[in-house]
């Protein structure tokens, strides 16, 4: 049994008293996600975001929805994937996702944040480049921008959790902070 979503954020960070924006539990696929976006723009015009930070925020919530999408395992009604955005009173704005990622995955997907993490802005925006140019596509049209994307407009490094869920798969979470007033 995995943590409650709401206790595994406050693990990596966000503060108990920060603000809800949204919160979703749903499976998530292509029909719903501009719903979603949708939402996250309406509750940012409504306090006021200033627009460069609010396209930043919507690109990394669209990249966000995109891995859950192409990446989560389809699993029974019972367990659903998790979209949340909560804003703190300093101005950050943490974007979360949990979804469920087969185990073979899940090595790989920590190798490629870590990396991310470790490199500069500099740095993420050449492999970013490197990838647009030499990269291939994937069987589900993925040409692996989405987390480099994500590392690049976020003012953070990634941070993220994985909870052994059965043999075959295992929660992941992550979380991408946005400081508002970097922008």
């Amino acid at each position: 049994m995995s943590l409650p979503i709401l206790n595994v954020l406050e693990n990596l960070g966000v503060p108990s008293v920060a603000s809800e924006v949204l919160i979703l539990n749903e499976p998530f696929d292509w029909t719903n996600t501009n719903s979603v976006i949708g939402q996250i723009e309406d509750r940012l015009i409504a306090r006021n975001i200033e627009l460069v930070a609010k396209k930043k925020i919507l690109k990394i919530v669209t990249e966000a929805l995109d891995n859950v999408c192409k990446h989560a395992v389809k699993y029974p009604s019972q367990h659903v994937s998790s979209f949340i955005c909560h804003l703190d009173l300093n101005e950050r704005l943490y974007i979360s996702t949990r979804n469920l990622v087969p185990n073979s995955e899940v090595g790989p997907l920590i190798n490629t944040i870590q990396a991310l993490n470790f490199a500069n802005q500099e740095e993420l925006t050449k492999l970013y480049k490197e990838q647009l140019k030499y990269g291939k596509l994937s069987t589900e049209g993925d040409a692996g921008l989405g987390l480099i994307e994500i590392a690049r407009k976020s003012t953070e490094n990634i941070k993220f959790t994985v909870e052994y869920h059965d043999i075959e798969t295992s929660n992941f979470t992550f979380l991408i902070t946005v400081d508002l007033k970097n922008y």
